[in-house]
């Protein structure tokens, strides 16, 4: 079988104790969005981007190529977006994620 791998996007501009639980909040609305249980743990990508408007951008050319995704939107907030989280990705598909630099 295939490695799979969810990719999360994270906005740089949040404070540190924010982007974990914003990562992880994206990471369980894919869960539900996307579930395949019957099917192995993926791989997790974590990645960054540097504010807001980068990651609304970043998911609008994301469901322009057909990447299965969703956008987190944190209530205490103001309902900015904070996160965006893939499908379980296989092969090619995880294309055009390779632009995203990774948290560090």
């Amino acid at each position: 079988m295939q490695n799979r791998y969810v990719y999360v996007i994270v906005r740089a501009d949040l404070p540190s104790n924010h982007l974990a639980v914003q990562a992880v909040h994206a990471g369980i609305a894919a869960t539900f969005a996307y579930g395949e249980p019957h099917k192995t743990h993926p791989h997790l990508v974590l990645c960054v981007v540097k504010d807001e408007h980068e990651l609304t951008e970043a998911f609008e050319r994301l469901k322009e190529v057909g990447c299965r995704c969703c956008a987190y939107h944190e209530d205490d907030m103001h309902n900015q977006m904070t996160a965006v989280a893939t499908a379980p990705l296989y092969g090619p598909e995880r294309k055009p994620l390779r632009k995203f630099k990774l948290l560090r």
